[in-house]
């Protein structure tokens, strides 16, 4: 029987600790998939992975056998499969969490016609973990659930930096600010000035910086101890939500924060 290969890894800390080799790579095929927010074809994983084919082929197998991925309408992509979405449902607070908004969001959908969305921090990025996307318009903005976006260019991505710390604040701001769009905050120092403005406020505009045509206002959910826990958000496309459609959704946003922070019974 081949014995799996050990190597050395950093953990979040830089501190090196060996790891056994296959399962390493797995959890790398499964994060690249995760964060593509789409379908990947082979050649696709293997090269963002940076193995061969051939193993990156036999891992994909491996996890589609335990359903951890699958195949989608095109035989040659891959997804994430419901065993996945199984076990970031075992996480107490998303279970908990997507239990508390669905009805919200639900209700703030169809008292704004536009997508309602909810996310938390992921490390680095935000994570949707629950999304009731409009329905009276044939033009809508959507991203699926489980997908990973910045938070430097997102308007759930700068509440949640908003509520960062100082010092971790700052260690956020020594990293390249990546521009998706002109519009993108690439300056560390103007992006500061600009979250402080959020905290004041209590919420965030997305105006067409992470993709063009699209503008999402958000605002956090707080725990009892007044922690940013989440955030929640409406999404649209730029042409509907103008300055008078901002003014007439914020209080009905803050009204669905609210109404998920109290039923987490923190």
């Amino acid at each position: 029987m081949e014995q799996s290969k050990e190597e050395n890894v950093k953990e979040g800390n830089g501190r090196k600790v060996n790891t056994i080799q296959s399962v390493d790579r797995a959890l790398r095929i499964l994060e690249v998939i995760a964060r593509a927010g789409r379908d990947l074809g082979l050649v696709e994983v293997s090269r963002l992975v940076e193995l061969d084919p051939s193993t990156t082929y036999r891992l994909l197998k491996t996890l589609e056998a335990h359903q951890y991925v699958k195949q989608g309408q095109k035989k040659d992509k891959y997804s994430l499969g419901f065993k996945a979405f199984e076990i970031g449902n075992a996480i107490p607070l998303l279970t908990h969490l997507r239990g508390a908004c669905k009805g919200p969001l639900e209700a703030l959908r169809d008292r704004t016609g536009e997508t309602a969305n909810l996310a938390v921090r992921d490390g680095q990025e935000a994570l949707y973990v629950e999304q009731i996307s409009a329905q009276q318009y044939t033009l809508r903005v959507s991203s699926e659930v489980g997908r990973r976006v910045p938070l430097h260019s997102t308007a759930i991505g700068k509440v949640i930096l908003a509520s960062f710390g100082h010092a971790e604040l700052n260690a956020y701001l020594k990293r390249p600010l990546t521009p998706f769009t002109s519009k993108t905050f690439t300056n560390a120092d103007t992006l500061r000035e600009h979250l402080e403005e959020i905290r004041k406020r209590n919420w965030a505009l997305d105006d067409e910086e992470f993709e063009f045509g699209a503008r999402c206002i958000a605002t956090p959910v707080r725990n009892a101890a007044n922690q940013v826990i989440a955030a929640v958000s409406i999404s649209g496309p730029s042409v509907r939500i103008g300055e008078d459609r901002i003014t007439f959704f914020l209080p009905l946003l803050f009204q669905t924060a609210t109404l998920i922070s109290n039923s987490l019974n923190y």
